[in-house]
């Protein structure tokens, strides 16, 4: 079976030349290579000339990532469809496993609507950083906490594009995150590739801004996706849940940034306040950080955010009565249990293990109220 391999390119020439070698060398016969260039003021169009007929080359105004995906696809002629992004490389035998694997779910083609993924190594432009990255499942549920996957590498039934339809033209920022959630709402299967088969490139450039830059794109995808009348309570409570954990994680960015926040936490939320005072969510959204991000962090601005953020938060509830005690003693608590988990990511396990019993003594009905989230927590710890 014939597989196309769909390239979208936008002012990548530097890196465009490694990802085409790596799509025409694949160890898999029956392949087609085609670059679609939207409309790139750089030195692409002349890359693509140098490949000649070995690629079908095609170029559009600038129209964005979905558009530029949408007319590859339209231009193949395969059973599936692979896309790889102008700045990634596949591994030799890419396509060859994502075929086998198709072959071993013990469906042809021509009626399967499926994807196929597979595990990915992350490296920069340095080659200082590397990490293997892998998804063991993807499901609504997953795939509503975060975007499991990556374009590069991923191949597409025939049957699963004809189900699924185009890209979101609109959606120009985790186009791919909305195609895969898509794709699992109309059943389509997610068939895993135990082993790499693409190196994904972060480029050089500030560890905040590439991490604001995702982060609004979250945060846009979410709130897209956030009154959809398909999904049933438990789902809407999960997004919910997200946004939350996102506009927190957008604060500490800012923070590291600018030195502190910006806007009205509340407004930013939208209204919603469910779990704001969650102490896990409340950690997880001040302190979670990729590993390239925390190694970029001057020590102590964390920790200084987790105190500010948690003065901003005190603020929203009254000082005084039962219930603004009760507020307040819970901030403090959450204020607590992010530290620890940000001594535990640094490493320093006393110092975390401390800080938990400081926010147990600080709010007494803490243990009590974690141990009722518990299967929230494991849930969300298990999402990969």
């Amino acid at each position: 079976m014939k597989v196309s391999i769909v390239i979208p390119a936008f002012n990548q020439a530097a890196f465009l030349a490694d990802a085409i070698d790596s799509a025409l060398s694949q160890t898999y016969p029956h392949l087609e290579v085609i670059v679609v260039d939207d409309g790139s003021t750089d030195e692409t169009p002349s890359v693509c000339a140098s490949f000649g007929t070995r690629i079908v080359y095609e170029r559009q105004g600038n129209a964005g990532p979905s558009a530029a995906r949408n007319r590859g696809v339209q231009l193949s002629g395969g059973s599936a469809v692979l896309f790889l992004d102008s700045d990634d490389v596949l591994m030799c035998d890419a396509v060859e496993q994502a075929c086998a694997r198709l072959a071993r779910s013990g469906k042809r083609w021509q009626r399967q609507a499926a994807i196929v993924y597979c595990d990915y190594e992350l490296f920069d432009d340095d080659g200082k950083y590397r990490k293997w990255v892998g998804v063991r499942s993807v499901s609504i549920a997953k795939l509503l906490r975060d975007n499991l996957l990556i374009p590069s590498g991923t191949l597409v039934t025939r049957r699963c594009l004809a189900e699924v339809g185009d890209f979101d033209g609109s959606v120009n920022v985790c186009e791919d995150w909305d195609y895969w959630l898509r794709a699992a709402i109309r059943g389509c299967e997610f068939l895993r590739v135990p082993r790499i088969g693409f190196r994904h490139r972060e480029h050089r450039q500030s560890a905040s801004k590439r991490e604001a830059r995702a982060l609004q794109a979250r945060a846009h995808f979410l709130q897209k996706w956030r009154l959809e009348p398909m999904f049933t309570a438990r789902q809407h409570a999960i997004i919910q849940r997200e946004i939350i954990r996102t506009v927190f994680r957008q604060r500490r960015v800012e923070y590291f940034d600018r030195g502190s926040g910006a806007g009205s936490l509340m407004e930013r939320l939208g209204g919603l306040e469910l779990d704001v005072l969650d102490p896990v969510l409340f950690a997880y959204g001040c302190v979670y950080s990729s590993p390239y991000f925390r190694s970029q962090c001057e020590p102590g601005t964390l920790k200084r955010a987790i105190d500010d953020f948690a003065a901003e938060l005190r603020a929203l509830y009254p000082s005084e009565g039962p219930a603004g005690t009760r507020a307040q003693r819970r901030v403090d608590g959450c204020s607590e249990v992010a530290h620890a988990a940000n001594e535990w990511a640094a490493g320093r396990f006393w110092h975390a293990g401390s800080r938990i019993l400081r926010g147990f003594r600080r709010d007494p009905s803490l243990m009590a109220d974690v141990l009722s989230r518990l299967p929230t927590y494991i849930e969300e710890l298990v999402r990969i």
